[in-house]
Formats: structure tokens, sequence, C-alpha cells
């Protein structure tokens, strides 16, 4: 991918059809086809050249691959979930780049935020408050994330419990195989599950107590064996 700095700049006359201006940014030496190329771009994305007044603005960039296919900055919304389960989509799938986190389309749960999006009401925030900055599946066919950026209360609250259930799961998995295979305590595999996923919300402590519990209703032993104290 081509990202170009901006060393030279130029303005273009234009009046916006769309609710956020688009920013054109040409390199150096960046005219003739390039430049019928970036006019067919703003047709693309219905803005038209006119006389009026010009427009600078940087906030969605612009970027051009070799094969001179386009690519815009992505589409977010806020969601609100549980301290811990945010800081673990932050850590696990947080995209420098878009500066959001970006869910990978192998999972069920891209597609199920996929099948969630909505309008936006009317009467709702276009920014609304929350711990998870989400950026949107946008697919070649289908809701265009532009006009379907709305994840309601249910929406949200099924997020989580899905996210939920990737946490503990990932958990799990790690304390199964880090005991059974290399010997490694439950406590150690906690802390840096924790550590490499930067959480804080949560303490080790908890997670362990959790994963006991858990342990006791799926491996629930036949016979229990009987401890007597000693006198």
């Amino acid at each position: 991918m081509h990202i170009f700095n901006f060393m030279y700049c130029k303005s273009y006359k234009v009046t916006e059809k769309q609710k956020f201006p688009v920013d054109i940014v040409l390199p150096e030496n960046y005219f003739g086809e390039h430049l019928l190329c970036t006019i067919c771009i703003l047709q693309l994305f219905n803005i038209v050249i006119t006389s009026g007044s010009t427009v600078e603005i940087f906030t969605i960039f612009l970027y051009l691959y070799m094969n001179d296919l386009l690519y815009i900055s992505m589409v977010k919304t806020n969601i609100e979930i549980k301290g811990h389960l945010a800081e673990y989509l932050n850590g696990k799938y947080f995209n420098q780049e878009e500066d959001c986190v970006c869910l990978p389309d192998s999972l069920d749960l891209y597609h199920a935020i996929w099948d969630f999006m909505i309008k936006r009401p009317k009467d709702c925030q276009v920014d609304p408050p929350g711990n998870v900055s989400l950026g949107l599946p946008d697919r070649r066919v289908g809701k265009d994330p532009a006009t379907y950026n709305y994840l309601g209360e249910r929406s949200v609250s099924f997020i989580e419990k899905r996210v939920e259930t990737m946490f503990f799961a990932e958990l799990r998995s790690e304390l199964d195989i880090n005991k059974q295979q290399y010997g490694i305590n439950y406590l150690d595999t906690v802390y840096w599950f924790i550590n490499k996923y930067k959480i804080e919300s949560i303490t080790a402590d908890a997670l362990i107590k959790d994963f006991y519990r858990w342990r006791e209703v799926i491996r629930r032993r036949k016979v229990r064996r009987n401890y007597n104290k000693k006198a």
C-alpha cells in the first residue's frame, strides 16, 4: 500500500453531497491521468466538482493501492461493555492504523454484528460514549456502514455475551494446555493472560475462582474423596 505524506496537497472546489467531506491528498508529480482518476473517484462518492467554496478537510484519509484501488478509513461506532471484556477486545483486535477494534471476518461475531447493523434513529447520538471503538463490518455487497451504523441495546448486550464467551474460552484453554502439557500452574497462566491483553478491570484471583467453578461443573467427579481432619 502506498501511504502518501502531506508533502504536496491540492485543494479542490467541491460541493459535498455526503455528511463528511473527503480529503484529496496528492503526492508530488501526481498529474495527468492520475488527476482524471481522482475526478472519477470524486464522482464515485457523489462529490461534484463545482465553483463553490474551497474545502480543505483532513479527517478521512484516502489511500491508493499499487493496483489503484481506493481505501477509506472504516466507519466506527462506540459501544459500552464490561470493563475486562473491553480491555480484552482492545488488547486482541485493536488496529493502530484504523484507531479502532477491527474484528476478522473469520469470527462469528463479525457476521453477527453485520446482521445487527441498522440505520441510526434520528434521536440517537452520532458518536455515543463507550469503552470500545468498534470498526463496523464492510462488505462489497449489502449494507453500507455509512448508513447502517447503529447497534441497539439488545445488540450490544448480545455482543457482550459473545465476547465474554470468547474471553473465557481462550483463558480456560490456555489454563488447561499450560497445566497439562507444560506443567505451568494456573496462577502464572492467569497473570500471563491479563498482562498479554492489559486487563485491569478484573483480578487474577477472580479469574482463578471462576475457572475452578467452571471445572467443578464440567468435570464433576462421580465419587468425592472424603477428607478427614487430623486430630
